[in-house]
């Protein structure tokens, strides 16, 4: 395929001017026996030669030399539109009518003088001419097709208008996923892309009237080594401190844990807010804390892990200074009995013959053990029948006169 320009031209070239001289002395030889048929002749081949005149679009070329060796970078649109003023080489006073065809390495003819992203890196030969009827003047050169922009990133979450991103969800994890994502489904480049790890910078406006910032700086690199940079940013919302809820109270066995992990986590937005060291943790503009108070879940005698704590929580909006409070009562008691093993409730003594008893009858120890008690602490009870005279030596419980 080739474009035609056809600028007007007032003048024929010397070669028409031979044809058209050779062919009025052959028509003159036939003057002498017709006269009226030469001026018939004549008219017509005035008609029909294509000699210039005022009517003909003919380009104007200064010198019909071409650029050569030239390499042309195919832009953002990844296509580029050889012309005749990249092919020829001065001024020109008009051009239109100039005819640009392009040829692969093999030869073939392009179909179009617009060049895509698939000729990347090819050398393809240019041919500039003007029509035939024109005089059929031309020049030819090579053009080397480049990339040498860097890929053009979508513009979203500009400086001037960033995109919201709230404290829960910035402290919860950056969805660098979805902006990835988002990223390379509007990326312009004429090859392939690779996205690079993001930076992040946070910036801390230190005014609560301000809302601090997020950037988030993506490098991309395409197959030809050229590197493009961008920024999105985001404003991080503030909280709420109503955002926050607290624990309900907590039953549960003496062995229980009485961290927040066991019994109840403050939540924001729905989402367990894990304490970090000393019982504190600050998020954006909320610092949220707790203190404990343990009392002894029995009277009168020792409890040892059953309790009673009162939790108290404190929610700090120190861009408001506005304070929440709130009371959460863990009840950590022991509710199972010790556990005896090592004794089957009876056994069996031979007793004296001559008297038909056994004087002093040592009572076996049980094993003891339980899940709140320590294991020097237990009391034991020996229960028996009113005519037993129990004791208590360094043996252990003892029964005397046992018949």
């Amino acid at each position: 395929m080739v474009q035609m320009y056809r600028p007007a031209s007032e003048s024929a070239s010397g070669s028409q001017r031979d044809v058209i001289r050779l062919c009025v002395v052959q028509l003159k030889k036939f003057s002498i026996l017709n006269p009226n048929l030469f001026s018939l002749l004549v008219l017509g081949l005035m008609t029909f030669l294509p000699f210039k005149n005022a009517q003909a679009q003919c380009p104007t070329v200064d010198n019909w030399a071409c650029n050569n060796q030239l390499n042309i970078n195919l832009g953002s649109a990844c296509e580029v539109e050889i012309t005749p003023e990249t092919m020829l080489e001065g001024s020109s006073a008009d051009l239109t009518g100039v005819v640009i065809s392009v040829e692969d390495q093999l030869g073939n003819v392009l179909p179009t003088a617009i060049i895509p992203g698939s000729y990347i890196g090819q050398t393809l030969k240019v041919i500039a001419a003007e029509p035939v009827e024109c005089g059929g003047n031309s020049c030819w050169g090579y053009v080397t097709i480049e990339d040498k922009d860097g890929p053009i990133f979508p513009e979203f979450c500009e400086q001037d208008a960033p995109c919201p991103l709230s404290c829960v969800d910035y402290n919860n994890g950056f969805d660098e996923a979805a902006l990835e994502a988002m990223i390379l489904a509007g990326i312009v480049d004429c090859e392939g892309v690779e996205l690079l790890d993001p930076a992040y910078v946070y910036h801390s406006s230190g005014d609560c009237e301000i809302s601090d910032t997020l950037e988030v700086i993506y490098s991309a690199v395409d197959w030809a080594g050229n590197v493009s940079q961008h920024s999105y940013w985001y404003e991080i919302i503030p909280i709420s401190a109503m955002d926050i809820t607290f624990p309900a109270d907590y039953k549960g066995d003496c062995i229980d844990d009485s961290s927040p992990a066991t019994t109840g986590m403050a939540q924001l937005s729905g989402v367990d807010i894990i304490m970090g060291d000393q019982n504190l943790i600050e998020i954006c503009n909320i610092i949220l804390t707790y203190s404990d108070e343990v009392l002894p879940a029995c009277q009168g005698q020792d409890c040892y892990n059953s309790r009673k704590i009162i939790r108290s929580w404190k929610v700090l909006d120190w861009c408001t200074s506005e304070v929440f409070k709130a009371k959460q009562i863990i009840s950590l008691q022991d509710t199972v009995a010790p556990e005896i093993t090592g004794f089957t409730g009876e056994t069996t003594r031979s007793v004296d013959p001559w008297n038909c008893q056994i004087e002093k009858l040592y009572l076996p120890v049980p094993d003891v053990t339980d899940n709140c008690t320590v294991d020097d602490s237990y009391t034991f009870f020996v229960l028996s029948p009113d005519a037993f005279t129990i004791g208590l030596d360094d043996g252990g419980y003892y029964a005397l006169a046992v018949p």
